[in-house]
């Protein structure tokens, strides 16, 4: 019988050392993963708070512009010319209704409620698809009231001149909540995408994301809507009391 193979001293030594290496190595490698796991959630922190501040920020100015828009062109001109048509039914839309939404929001914001507060807000979106709808109807009974009045129009341009409005004209401050709302859309995505696997608002901030996605493509199908309509208007009225001549294929 030959006799079994025995390792030589030098290679048992190395073989001790390698398997000593794999095991000091190890959790070297596991606390090298942990430091990346926390560099990455403290990237997305700075990147997720960087936006909320952005988001508090252009809010109260959002809401400050709501709510000079209502108290000059709102409660200022029923007060004036209550007995007007256009007075009863408004030249604001829906931002009388809209501000006082907004408001909540901003208080949610600034207590970091971002959650809960955007999640109360998409229960109000119907006033910002209301608003989209009678944008143009608003703006058109502005335009043909300030040409027929001239005390309204002499009202509008007193207005529009206060140094509040930034050279704003009535009918810019009318596309205000649509601009804000496709803001919201991108401030949203943006704390979703940086906010680290687990947090407590990232379900309702992703809802209230697709909430307000839904409303800002029914904006944009009734903008799209409403520039078909005037394109076909200006044509109508180019080819009112002409004959349009036909022109025959060619025969060849």
């Amino acid at each position: 019988m030959e006799p079994t193979h025995v390792s030589s001293l030098p290679e048992m030594w190395l073989s001790i050392r390698q398997l000593y290496g794999r095991l000091t190595m190890k959790p070297h490698r596991v606390c090298a993963e942990n430091n990346a796991v926390e560099e990455q959630r403290k990237r997305w922190e700075r990147k997720r708070n960087r936006t909320a501040q952005e988001l508090l920020k252009t809010e109260r100015r959002y809401v400050e512009e709501l709510e000079l828009t209502t108290k000059y062109y709102d409660e200022v001109f029923r007060a004036r010319c209550g007995n007007l048509k256009l007075a009863r039914e408004g030249i604001c839309g829906t931002i009388p209704s809209i501000v006082k939404i907004n408001r909540s929001l901003l208080i949610a914001l600034e207590h970091n409620l971002a959650g809960s507060g955007f999640q109360t807000f998409s229960q109000y979106l119907h006033l910002y698809k209301t608003h989209t709808d009678c944008i143009e109807p608003t703006r058109l009974a502005v335009q043909t009231q300030a040409k027929k009045n001239k005390s309204f129009a002499r009202f509008k341009k007193l207005q529009e001149s206060r140094p509040e409005f930034h050279g704003q004209t009535l009918e810019q401050l009318l596309d205000l909540p649509l601009l804000r709302l496709f803001k919201y859309k991108h401030y949203l995505l943006d704390i979703v995408d940086n906010s680290f696997p687990g947090c407590a608002d990232t379900l309702q901030l992703n809802r209230a994301a697709q909430d307000i996605a839904e409303v800002c493509e029914y904006a944009e199908n009734v903008k799209q809507r409403q520039e078909n309509d005037q394109q076909l208007r200006r044509v109508q009225k180019l080819l009112k009391g002409r004959r349009v001549r036909i022109a025959r294929p060619a025969i060849v």
